[in-house]
Formats: structure tokens, sequence, C-alpha cells
């Protein structure tokens, strides 16, 4: 059982698993739809499977024929 991944997270944990973000961003995400919460005790909590798919739909949204990002440019065919 220590395979065990949590389903639901912290506020804290959840700005943590999308890269150390702040409080705006991570109620801006939840708010847009684009990570999903509960309430629990009056604690919101939020769903590691909608974080872990948001992710996903981030490394994947690339424009065709590109291969990467470099640096603070958006995107290029540099390699």
């Amino acid at each position: 059982m220590d395979d065990l991944k949590p389903r639901l997270v912290s506020r804290s944990k959840a700005k943590e698993l999308l890269g150390d973000i702040g409080d705006s961003k991570l109620y801006d995400l939840f708010n847009r739809g684009e990570i999903e919460g509960v309430f629990l005790d009056n604690k919101r909590l939020f769903v590691v499977a909608s974080i872990d798919a948001y992710i996903d739909r981030l490394t994947n949204a690339r424009p065709d024929g590109v291969s990467r990002r470099v640096g603070n440019l958006k995107y290029c065919n540099a390699r």
C-alpha cells in the first residue's frame, strides 16, 4: 500500500505540483476550469488527476512542425 498516490491535495501541495506557482495563478486555473477542486470540511482540496491532465495539455500543446520550446521564445524549430 506504499504505492498509494493521493487523489486530493491541499492548496500548498497543488501549487508545488504546478511548479511552485502563486495563489493567484492557482485560483485563476481553478476559476477557468483548468483544474478541479472540492470542499471537504470547509477546506478546498484540489484533484490531482485534473492537475496531471492540465500539465499534459500544456506539454502537448505545440503547433504542428514545432519540435521544442527554447528559452523565453514561444516556439521555434531550433535544435
